[in-house]
């Protein structure tokens, strides 16, 4: 499991897909675990949050850190 910044980040295969363990996107993010998310979506194309009980409002929220959504 690699760490990047404040984050787990377990990688699925070399070259597509990730895991972000021990992160609560419920609650407020840091400005360094913001830019380790877009790193990481960028390196890892697709970002899997385990375990996550999350209002629509903050689905939505976790979704616009990575641009705006087309519902």
């Amino acid at each position: 499991m690699a760490t990047s910044q404040e984050l787990n980040i377990e990688i699925l295969t070399p070259r597509i897909g990730a895991i972000i363990h021990n992160l609560d996107l419920s609650q407020p993010l840091t400005k360094d675990q913001k830019h380790a998310l877009e790193e990481a979506l960028y390196k890892y194309h697709v970002l899997f949050f385990r375990n996550q009980n999350l209002t629509s409002k903050q689905q939505s929220d976790v979704a616009r850190l990575f641009g705006d959504p087309h519902v």
